[in-house]
């Protein structure tokens, strides 16, 4: 028996020889069509959940909406142990409960300039099968302190193990290093864009010795993170544009976190090329790393960490226009038989090598992103294309060298390929992409504009030249004994 949200409801789950039974609950309704039993039986349930709850429930917009959310489910425990039906709570009069959209509670409006929306609050509980795991999985969003402690308060806490807090700015560092040693069951914890500081981490790595996963990105206050080497079983971490935290020596002890599946040092120039040869001594089960933006990065570095990690299957080099080479770029790629996707946008430099490596090498890949690469001309197009016939996303925006005719040979080759970026390609006609999409029926294009614009450039946009703005004459200073004969006369 599980909770989940009621637009998720799986309602084809309630037959009677499915496994996995699944009764959904709304904030302010239940699902009306679930399976009924007898008038007598419904009446008795009915009487126990109106004497748990009181005359009105609590299944509306309120502040305090995580207790409420958590006593709502527990009051129907019985409901779900009986396995038979949903009861519908009394309401609260619209008067007493203020504005609330059918279907869907609504809590107070915030003061986050970076989520300037309500946050709903959701819990979640999931038991895929009673014989299999006894282990419950919560999440919960919440956009208030009060809320966050009433909810760490209640009986879920134990059982919380994925908690989401991405963007809450409102959420003080104190509240947020509190709320750790009421979870000892924590696995995946979303602090992407908070007030997190170092000490907030450290707390939640020494309460939740189950964490594996851990989203850090976009978290300014950050300056040392040093405590998440300790965690034994970590397979997952995000730290994107942690400028101050990501730095060599933090990269160099990753190597004893032999689970690592997933990393993503996005714009962190801590990166370097030293990091990450020390990083592949241990660190052999990585599936996603994402090095964009890395300007320290160079070809040796590359090489080793994808030869110790032959099963990548997302690599991102994007906007790396300076340390890579082309030759290091296809060194690479040569062990990387499993690639899925690869983004090389903004790295102008790897034109030639590059796509001959993915060709030969990479047959599994579905997604390539080589967007402004100026250089890359039809005969590496057709190379990619040839040698990659599961190709399913390719992006091309911003290939001047790319023509029209070597466009029309060439794009009818991926027999698979589903979507196509071709802005900013100059040489290709309005009439050009119609013969595209002809040519193509199963593809869908994507163009924004023919030719590159400059942002400073409005003639495009305001059909002629700008004409020059006039400034006002100045007025004559007058001195100030003028000034007061004039007053005088």
């Amino acid at each position: 028996m599980g909770l989940v949200p009621w637009h998720r409801a799986d309602r084809n789950a309630q037959s009677t020889g499915s496994s996995r039974r699944t009764v959904a609950l709304s904030y302010t309704s239940v699902l009306p069509d679930l399976r009924r039993v007898a008038d007598s039986r419904r009446e008795e349930l009915r009487t126990k959940v109106a004497a748990r709850n009181g005359e009105h429930a609590a299944w509306t917009s309120s502040t305090d909406g995580g207790q409420q959310a958590a006593e709502a489910t527990s009051s129907f425990s019985e409901v779900q142990q009986s396995n038979a039906f949903a009861v519908r709570p009394p309401r609260r009069p619209r008067s007493e409960a203020g504005p609330v959209r059918r279907g869907v509670p609504m809590l107070l409006a915030h003061d986050n300039q970076r989520m300037p929306g309500p946050v709903l609050l959701m819990l979640q509980r999931e038991q895929p099968d009673t014989t299999a795991s006894n282990d419950h999985i919560w999440h919960g969003s919440f956009a208030s302190e009060a809320q966050l402690s009433e909810v760490m308060n209640s009986f879920a806490a134990s059982h919380l193990a994925r908690l989401r807090l991405g963007d809450n700015r409102q959420l003080s560092p104190h509240a947020l290093a509190g709320a750790a040693p009421k979870l000892p069951r924590l696995r995946e914890l979303c602090l992407r864009g908070t007030r997190a500081t170092d000490e907030v981490v450290a707390a939640f790595v020494g309460a939740c010795a189950e964490l594996s996963v851990l989203d850090i990105s976009d978290c300014d206050d950050l300056m040392n993170v040093g405590s998440l080497s300790s965690l034994t079983d970590f397979r997952e971490l995000k730290a994107s544009k942690c400028v101050k935290a990501i730095t060599p020596d933090f990269i160099a002890s990753l190597q004893t976190s032999k689970k690592l599946e997933v990393l993503e040092l996005a714009f962190c120039p801590g990166v370097t090329t030293e990091a990450l040869m020390e990083l592949a001594v241990g660190c052999k089960s990585l599936a996603h790393l994402d090095l964009a933006g890395c300007k320290h990065v160079g070809d040796a570095g590359l090489v080793v960490i994808a030869q110790a990690n032959p099963g990548l299957r997302s690599l991102s080099l994007a906007q790396n226009p300076t340390g890579l080479t082309d030759e290091g770029v296809a060194t690479a790629l040569r062990g990387l038989r499993r690639l899925r996707r690869f983004d090389c946008s903004g790295c102008v430099q790897l034109s030639y090598r590059t796509p001959q490596a993915l060709s030969r090498y990479c047959e599994w890949i579905e997604e390539i992103s080589m967007s402004r690469i100026a250089s890359l001309k039809d005969q590496q197009l057709r190379q990619l294309l040839q040698g990659c016939p599961r190709l399913e996303h390719l992006d091309l925006t911003g290939c001047q060298s790319l023509t029209q005719q070597g466009l029309l040979d060439v794009i009818p080759i991926a027999p698979n390929l589903q979507k196509l970026s071709l802005s900013m390609v100059s040489d290709l006609t309005d009439h050009g992409m119609a013969l595209l999409q002809n040519l193509c029926p199963g593809c869908s294009f994507e163009r924004h504009l023919s030719t590159w614009a400059d942002p400073n450039d409005l003639k495009l946009y305001l059909g002629g030249p700008i004409p020059a703005l006039r400034s006002k004459p100045k007025k004559e200073k007058v001195p100030k004994g003028d000034k007061k004969k004039g007053k005088k006369k």
